[in-house]
């Protein structure tokens, strides 16, 4: 035992990448406390309270299925019965699921470019971008079945580029398999660039599986996803879908796809906390992807031996947000381009393997450094804001506790809190005892549950709106039910004032000043 450890730290290689998986992990972990759970969050609360056994979860689930396969919320309650570690528990499968992204990016690196330095260089930008320590903080399943979608990737990518191994071929389909049950899109998209790939490999006379193998496997996977299958059929076809409406913000416009497109490339370089006003960061940031693209085009040009990966790379990158955004548009056009590249969180890793390749190709010493310095740079500036809750693209991450404080220290006994959809009997549970200890609760989805009472306070939380929900409301006010005045108000969240009015000429109407807010309402 001795002698391997020995042995181990003898491997300078493994050393770095020990150190760069302690350097991500502490990144992950810090201030991930620090933020109240959103809306999205909150669901995954609820689930956790409602079936808190693991297994009757399941068995609950397959009879009411969320929008999203079950895998993801089976792992939460199942970690969170062994670790209760409030906020922090409830999203470290999210945070494993990063440092699992982490380390797969190192080998994914290490396959296609056969270079160690390449490698680890990769694990320190995907570390410190604020968009992966956003989405791997998030009670969400978005980090979770992108570390699998990737998992699926570099099996595929181990069968192109080496000889064919049955354990290789098994591997994919185990985590194309775990793909399916973490998210639906997800899965998707890996087997859409499967078979694209195989096919156009099988036609032109050089498969690099049998086709008798590929088909089989293929088939292995459907009948497996038959579950997942039914379990859609359940939500959309009997349940409804959430009541929500089939909208597009800027519609199917040419503008609107070029704003799909753009906005990957934004989030995956720049993150959620640098906006494009920000013209220091913004500036040197572009800068950078003129560089990256200057140094695309002259690897190509001269021909390089790591261009058949470097193709390989660009494929899967590219197929894989081209497939969300027509998936996006005419699957599911409530969300709004803003939020698209979380939905294939997986092109991200690959967006920084791409990245890494290619200030690494730049043949210019000192150039080469001056790019990978700046854009570390504006990294660090957008993470920093990140953990300070600053110049926020999208507010509804960033959620805080000064709402709960203010209910917190303006209660009192006999008060009723509302709960709705932005805040879920889930979430008064888990935060009870903290902030609503002198509340009692009523559902506002249940219009029966609510008794207006007169000399009875009502506590009543909200969040503001673009128009991309059923609801269509423009602030967290005017989501109020009907029957109320309003006492006390306290919101929080505020909208950077440039984006604010941004949002106002697309939308052609007033946009919120505030995400979220909170009431103190009494009957009229």
């Amino acid at each position: 035992m001795k002698d391997r450890i020995k042995n181990f730290f003898k491997d300078n290689n493994r050393i770095y990448f020990l150190l760069l998986i302690l350097f991500s992990t502490a990144l992950l972990l810090y201030r991930i406390d620090k933020r109240a759970f959103w809306m999205d969050e909150g669901a995954v609360v609820e689930y956790m309270y409602l079936t808190p056994n693991p297994f009757n979860f399941l068995i609950s689930y397959f009879s009411v299925p969320d929008n999203h396969p079950p895998l993801y919320y089976f792992l939460v309650i199942a970690l969170y019965k062994v670790l209760p570690l409030k906020e922090a528990g409830i999203r470290l499968i999210s945070v494993l699921s990063g440092l699992g992204i982490v380390a797969t990016v190192y080998y994914f690196s290490l396959l296609l470019f056969k270079n160690k330095t390449l490698a680890r260089m990769a694990i320190f930008l995907i570390s410190i971008s604020s968009y992966f320590v956003l989405i791997s903080q998030m009670a969400r399943y978005h980090s979770l079945s992108a570390l699998l979608a990737l998992l699926s990737l570099y099996y595929f990518a181990k069968l192109v580029m080496e000889d064919y191994s049955k354990k290789t071929f098994n591997l994919c389909l185990l985590f194309s398999f775990l793909t399916a049950y973490a998210d639906l899109p997800h899965f998707v998209y890996i087997i859409g660039l499967f078979n694209i790939f195989y096919f156009f490999n099988y036609f032109r006379k050089k498969p690099f599986v049998e086709l008798a193998v590929w088909i089989k496997g293929q088939v292995i996977l459907l009948l497996l996803y038959l579950p997942v299958v039914w379990l859609f059929y359940l939500r959309v076809f009997k349940q409804g879908d959430g009541g929500f409406e089939k909208i597009s913000l800027l519609g199917r416009t040419f503008l609107n796809w070029a704003a799909d497109f753009m906005m990957y490339f934004y989030a995956y370089f720049f993150g959620e906390n640098i906006l494009p006003w920000n013209l220091p960061a913004f500036i040197a940031g572009s800068a950078v992807s003129v560089f990256l693209i200057i140094f695309l085009i002259k690897v190509i040009r001269r021909k390089s031996p790591d261009l058949r990966s470097l193709f390989f790379l660009i494929y899967l990158f590219l197929g894989a947000i081209v497939l969300n955004t027509v998936f996006m548009n005419y699957a599911d056009p409530r969300y709004n381009f803003i939020v698209y590249p979380k939905f294939v969180f997986v092109a991200f890793p690959l967006f920084i393997m791409l990245v890494s390749y290619l200030i690494w190709s730049c043949e210019n010493f000192w150039l080469r450094r001056v790019v990978f310095v700046i854009f570390v740079a504006v990294q660090i500036f957008g993470l920093n804001n990140f953990y300070q809750s600053k110049n926020y693209l999208n507010a509804s991450y960033f959620n805080d506790f000064s709402a709960f404080k203010f209910v917190q220290d303006n209660s009192r006994p006999g008060d009723i809190l509302i709960t709705s959809g932005d805040l879920n009997i889930g979430v008064y549970d888990f935060y009870k005892k903290t902030y609503f200890n002198k509340l009692s609760p009523v559902s506002f989805l249940d219009p029966n549950a609510v008794e207006i009472k007169k000399g009875v306070r009502y506590w009543f939380f909200a969040t503001g709106s673009d128009g991309d929900s059923g609801s269509g409301s423009a602030s967290a006010e005017s989501k109020i039910p009907e029957g109320f005045n309003i006492i006390g108000k306290y919101e929080s969240v505020p909208i950077d004032p440039v984006l604010k009015k941004f949002k106002e000429k697309i939308l052609h109407r007033e946009s919120y000043l505030y995400k979220y807010g909170v009431y103190l309402l009494e009957r009229n």
